[in-house]
């Protein structure tokens, strides 16, 4: 069984775009939020439908939103290195 974790950066990040989309839309943020919620769900039960993009990094595109999950696999563990938009600086997402 593999543990989820989500590091401060990625919290931080998922924060900043919650306010955003809030910001744009009443409760669009929550929206986002709970597609990411649903995408980490699916991450811990699905972890060999995800590809690799850079060693050891794994990208899972949102559908509605256009940001990506990266995490990484250690030991038991998904760790959750960011949310980012999908055009933002690769260098950034993977921290």
């Amino acid at each position: 069984m593999f543990v989820l974790k989500i590091t401060k950066a990625a919290k931080s990040d998922l924060a900043h775009v919650i306010e955003w989309y809030n910001r744009k839309q009443t409760n669009l943020g929550y929206a986002f939020l709970e597609e990411v919620n649903q995408n980490l769900k699916f991450i811990v039960s699905n972890l060999q439908l995800f590809q690799v993009k850079y060693a050891p990094y794994h990208e899972v595109p949102l559908k509605r939103f256009p940001y990506i999950i990266t995490y990484i696999v250690k030991k038991q563990e998904i760790i959750v290195k960011s949310v980012m938009a999908g055009k933002q600086n690769p260098i950034k997402k993977y921290r």
